[in-house]
């Protein structure tokens, strides 16, 4: 346990506090390079197990519904951060070749080894596409990030979400774009190695082995850290409680949460926020709850926030509900402290001699209650 990571830890942030940071920090943005998962032409979506059992995304689910909790707004479970972190554990390699319980590296060599060899009843986990015979297309399929249907780099230009603009009616249109996001960008020989780096920590890839950075950073060996951390809550919760994370109170589990290792309460939460803030092609800001809560619209293109160019007034022609010049109707918002208030009276002021004219303020924002 790092000094650093307890001080992360006791920090204290209130549930807006830690939103409104991820908000600055994470969602700049949509966290493409944390969320998974399917590339086009792989293995059958129905031959690829989750990385994580029922039971250990119900306690990861019970984890991060305490740090960023339910209240008079939805929290991390209503926003599905359990399913975003489901699909990034759940990446490549995601098959357990020699069924050793433990997705590695060696699972690429005992696909290799098996080739043109019928899979045993004992270990099917070589047969990736599940057709009874190990070959060179269960070793491509095993490097294919492939798992719900959702990309560690999504696509584009076009999530779909938003219409096309007629910019000579000044209005938006009711033809929309097709969704692109969702096909995935293929990964490069880096890109997937650094990728197994990840998961599987720098043991799975010899050429990073001794490398410092691939053995210290946070954002390493994952998949061990998520089974141990699960683990270690679940025996926490039993020797303090005598049940299952899940079932104890709401109080209860903070407690377990402050006794376990704050390393990995660290890594929950930073997983957490980019669950609650990604784009939702990535499995998490389910309805785009995430986004609601930090006042953040989301990709606006190919619609934007301007309908074209008036030639008589020289103005742009903004869209009623998101005004560019103004703030958006029936928001509600607080204004500036006088502090702030008086700092850009005079930054916005052309005659800085009358700092104490009257600001023109179209400026506002929700402020911490």
């Amino acid at each position: 346990m790092s000094r650093e990571s307890n001080v992360r830890f006791d920090l204290p942030l209130t549930r807006r506090q830690v939103l409104r940071l991820g908000a600055i920090g994470t969602v700049a943005l949509a966290l493409p390079t944390r969320r998974l998962l399917a590339q086009r032409g792989g293995a059958a979506a129905g031959a690829v197990a989750p990385f994580l059992t029922a039971a250990e995304l119900t306690t990861v689910d019970a984890a991060v519904s305490r740090i960023i909790p339910t209240d008079t707004v939805p929290g991390a479970h209503e926003a599905g951060v359990a399913d975003y972190i489901q699909g990034l554990l759940s990446a490549l390699p995601f098959v357990d070749a020699n069924c050793d319980d433990r997705r590695t590296a060696a699972d690429f060599t005992a696909i290799a080894l098996r080739q043109g060899t019928a899979d045993d009843a004992g270990c099917r986990g070589a047969d990736v596409n599940g057709d009874g015979v190990v070959d060179a297309i269960d070793l491509r399929s095993a490097e294919v990030a492939f798992f719900a249907a959702r990309p560690i780099f999504g696509g584009g230009p076009f999530s779909g979400r938003q219409p096309f603009g007629d910019f000579a009616a000044g209005q938006a249109t009711d033809v929309f774009p097709t969704p692109s996001f969702d096909n995935a960008i293929p990964l490069n020989r880096v890109q997937r190695l650094a990728w197994k780096v990840r998961l599987d920590g720098a043991a799975s890839v010899p050429e990073v082995a001794d490398n410092p950075l691939a053995t210290t950073l946070d954002e390493v060996d994952l998949r061990r850290k998520y089974r141990d951390g699960i683990a270690e809550i679940e025996q926490m919760s039993h020797e303090q409680f005598s049940q299952p994370f899940a079932r104890l109170a709401p109080d209860d589990q903070d407690t377990i949460l402050t006794l376990i290792n704050p390393d990995f309460v660290t890594l929950l939460t930073n997983h957490s926020v980019e669950g609650l803030l990604c784009d939702p092609v990535y499995g998490g800001n389910r309805d785009r709850i995430g986004w609601q809560l930090v006042g953040f619209d989301g990709d606006s293109q190919p619609l934007g926030y301007t309908l074209g160019f008036d030639e008589l007034t020289q103005q742009y022609i903004e869209r009623a509900d998101k005004p560019n010049s103004k703030p958006n109707p029936n928001e509600g918002c607080h204004a500036f402290g006088s502090t702030m208030i008086a700092f850009l009276t005079v930054v916005a002021t052309n005659d800085l001699t009358k700092p104490n004219a009257k600001f023109p303020s179209p400026f506002c924002f929700e402020a911490s209650t």
